[in-house]
């Protein structure tokens, strides 16, 4: 890494800069610690919306396993009614 010495400061600092009152460069430096401070505080509300949405997907997902599980369910008690219903005839007829 260059030292101090060897880097050229018309490369480094920006000549509107220098050629700025020291309060024009304490108004620009409140102006971006503001911009860093909304955006911090826009990252954090990002984060926070993703949040709830994943605890809605996830809610949403469960609400999604267990209508499956009972659709599950439903499909396998139709599949035994038929044979059932056959049976209580086939006894009324039989008697």
């Amino acid at each position: 890494m260059a030292t101090l010495e060897e880097v050229n400061i018309d490369d480094e600092i920006d000549r509107e800069i220098l050629n700025s009152s020291t309060d024009d460069i304490v108004n620009r430096t409140r102006l971006v610690e503001n911009d860093i401070k909304v955006l911090s505080s826009s990252e954090f509300a990002k984060r926070k919306v993703m949040k709830s949405e994943n605890q809605l997907l996830t809610h949403e997902q469960g609400r999604m396993t267990e209508k499956i599980k009972d659709n599950t369910d439903k499909i396998e008690n139709n599949r035994q009614l038929p044979y059932l219903v056959g049976n209580q005839e086939l006894r009324a007829v039989l008697r």
